[in-house]
């Protein structure tokens, strides 16, 4: 067969939730499956020198040097890129009109944040997701895949998607993160980010659902030593959080420290090195920084909606993410009682969430077939 992916989220300096995604689904793919043609396909003008690393004799990597809305205009009134296939599978909401009905389409939903939250959403965003047509897409979509029980849960009450059309495969977690003993590499990493103190950690790209501006209203309020970090890509609709911050008086604003890039190898150490990772989002399909600090041994306080209890279980502090005042006293807790810090500090990590990249690689074999 014939096979078809976007693989667009890949063509990122600084990869995305569903950049990771794709990279541990895709590479994995190309092993399981020595029978299968892949056509690996992107486009763009800005990420066209983006080098993406797949080495498969059966995949042919396809660039189209093209901007997004003519790439929509073309896709959608001349059929283009015409492609002889069998299967096509995307990976995340995309530009995406088949014409052809022989072509089974499978398509990954990730959130439905766009609909639950578009007050989150600045004007291009919007438009972006009126012109790919999420529904449209849903409808087309021979199988869907959803990365946790609650993103199922919400194809079937917004869009009345049936229960066997949807497969549920959650995320799983890299090897890498894990907990470290090597003393001197996470000196290295401290000298490095010049990390003095302990710290605060958010990772996350800075967009309002992520709810950034909590954590600073909270942190102004902790009568402490500790430090804040918060790292992730540019957003949208920053200059609300970013008021407050340049707002705070200058003994609080030099223990925050905000950046905008760290590469990947040193993630792990990071989150080693953390005291608290927080993460007050509004909403999340998945929610895999949870995760990676779990795995890395950082208490974790995290939101109780959506996806979130679903995947950190009983192994992080759960707060309601409209309530400052919680996240607040969540903080507090983990930070000024050593008793209740050390039980989520010594929680066990679940060993099975490092094989699930496996098991959703075969998944989507499987589909295949």
């Amino acid at each position: 067969m014939k096979i078809a992916i976007d693989i667009t989220p890949l063509k990122q300096e600084n990869l995305s939730g569903v950049g990771k995604y794709l990279k541990e689904i895709l590479s994995r793919l190309l092993i399981l499956d020595q029978k299968n043609k892949y056509f690996l396909i992107s486009f763009g003008r800005k990420n066209k020198d983006v080098i993406v690393n797949l080495k498969s004799e059966d995949a042919e990597l396809i660039h189209y040097n093209i901007p997004s809305k003519l790439m929509f205009i073309q896709s959608l009134f001349f059929n283009w890129p015409k492609l002889n296939i069998d299967i096509f599978w995307l990976p995340n909401f995309n530009i995406c009109h088949l014409k052809n009905k022989s072509v089974k389409l499978i398509s990954t939903i990730h959130d439905l944040s766009f609909i639950k939250y578009p007050q989150f959403l600045n004007w291009s965003r919007r438009l972006w997701h009126k012109f790919i047509c999420p529904k449209k897409i849903i409808q087309r979509s021979d199988k869907l895949i959803a990365v946790s029980e609650n993103t199922a849960l919400d194809l079937q009450n917004i869009y009345h998607v049936p229960t066997d059309k949807i497969i549920v495969s959650p995320l799983g977690v890299n090897q890498k993160f894990k907990k470290i003993t090597d003393q001197e590499y996470l000196q290295q990493i401290k000298d490095k980010y010049q990390i003095k103190n302990d710290f605060i950690f958010f990772v996350g790209t800075k967009e309002p659902r992520k709810n950034i501006l909590a954590i600073l209203k909270a942190f102004k309020k902790i009568d402490s030593e500790i430090d804040l970090l918060i790292l992730g890509p540019a957003g949208w609709k920053e200059n609300i959080w970013r008021n407050y911050y340049q707002d705070l008086p200058q003994k609080i604003k030099q223990r925050i420290k905000i950046l905008d890039y760290c590469p990947e190898k040193d993630l792990p150490a990071l989150y080693n090195l953390a005291k608290v990772f927080v993460w007050p989002s509004f909403y999340e399909g998945f929610g895999l920084p949870v995760l990676e600090a779990l795995a890395c041994g950082c208490p974790v306080i995290s939101s109780n909606n959506s996806s979130l209890p679903e995947v950190v279980k009983n192994n992080a502090l759960l707060i309601e993410a409209f309530d400052i005042e919680d996240l607040c006293q969540a903080l507090k807790q983990l930070l000024f009682n050593k008793e209740f810090y050390s039980f989520y500090k010594n929680k066990e990590f679940n060993q099975e969430y490092y094989n699930n990249w496996d098991k959703a690689a075969e998944r989507l074999l499987g589909l295949f077939r």
